[in-house]
């Protein structure tokens, strides 16, 4: 008749360890470890009886309620109801509810794994969207595989107005357990015939929980000039592009930088102390370039075992301008 209810430090987030198992046998002396991945539940058979062994949240009683001071139910079933939980105070709470029944609980301890908050940003760092049309921003976020829940606060400022040039979106962006791409969806309202072009930003900031600012956080929207009275004139493809991750093969002492582009173009590579490449892209999103030093810079990274340079990327839209960008790399060998 033992229940045991863990009470972690946001409202809510409760689990139900165990309740109602072992049958009647008498529980002394047991250390239990409970864990969402264990083989097995508790069992509730007198003959099979409550071992000391590693075993999931197991509940007999859905419907049990712990009293006071312990919060109300209702109580989850897994470990995995914290997730994304950071500082606060844990409790444990424990109770046998059956009369006349006495004990006591010696310690307990809780082991948590950790790990960074998931890196989130816009997928793209631009768009161009004409009047009547909508604006779609994808916010992606990478990572781990299991996505705890996540908030974001969402802003715009720029030449264009709400109200009179879009409709504003949400001031927060929710995401749900386990969901990493949200996308926001903004409205261009139809204006008056030849105004020229006009812009403005969607802002991401305070992330909380399981969401962490590393990736574009600010997004551009263009509303191009009204071509239907030939006052205005087309805009031209963006050239604007964010650097990713690099991501290091020390066995090989190469790498592969990841770099974000608003559209199709064409990305490249340079600099003295690392080979050129080349990378084409069909549509907006992340492309790869391979990073592999040469000359000085390979004869560096033998003897030391790494090497620091300034490569030059850049990104030539399709119908557009170039963009160059300089980046600060490093090449690590055995380490």
């Amino acid at each position: 008749d033992v229940d045991m209810m863990l009470a972690g430090p946001r409202a809510g987030a409760t689990t139900m360890l165990m309740s109602d198992a072992c049958g009647s046998t008498d529980v002394h002396d047991y250390e239990w470890i409970f864990d969402d991945e264990a083989s097995a539940e508790m069992s509730d058979s007198e003959i099979v009886g409550c071992n000391p062994f590693s075993i999931k949240p197991t509940n007999f009683t859905i419907t049990e309620v712990m009293p006071a001071p312990a919060p109300a139910p209702p109580y989850g079933s897994t470990m995995s109801v914290f997730d994304g939980l950071e500082g606060g105070a844990w409790n444990l709470f424990v109770q046998d509810d059956a009369g006349g029944d006495t004990g006591f609980i010696t310690s307990w301890d809780l082991q948590m794994t950790t790990r960074d908050a998931a890196d989130t940003g816009f997928a793209v760092p631009s768009v161009a969207v004409e009047e009547g049309g909508t604006a779609r921003l994808e916010v992606v976020r990478t990572g781990p595989a299991a996505l705890g829940p996540a908030s974001l606060v969402v802003a715009t400022e720029g030449t264009a107005t709400p109200a009179s040039d879009f409709t504003a979106p949400a001031a927060s962006l929710e995401f749900a357990r386990g969901e990493a791409v949200r996308t926001i969806e903004i409205p261009i309202v139809s204006g008056t015939e030849g105004e020229s072009q006009e812009s403005f930003k969607v802002l991401l900031s305070s992330p909380r929980d399981d969401a962490r600012l590393t990736g574009t956080a600010t997004a551009e929207v263009t509303i191009p000039a009204d071509k239907a009275t030939g006052t205005g004139k087309a805009t031209p493809p963006s050239n604007k592009f964010t650097f990713g991750k690099l991501k290091r093969n020390t066995a090989k002492g190469t790498a592969r930088l990841t770099v974000n582009v608003p559209g199709p173009g064409a990305l490249s590579l340079a600099g003295k102390k690392v080979k050129a490449a080349k990378a084409t892209a069909v549509k907006a999103g992340a492309i790869t370039l391979p990073v592999k030093a040469k000359g000085k810079g390979l004869q560096k990274l033998q003897e030391d075992g790494s090497v620091k340079f300034t490569a030059k990327v850049t990104f030539t839209p399709t119908g557009g301008s170039p963009l160059t960008l300089p980046k600060k790399l490093k090449l690590v060998l055995g380490g």
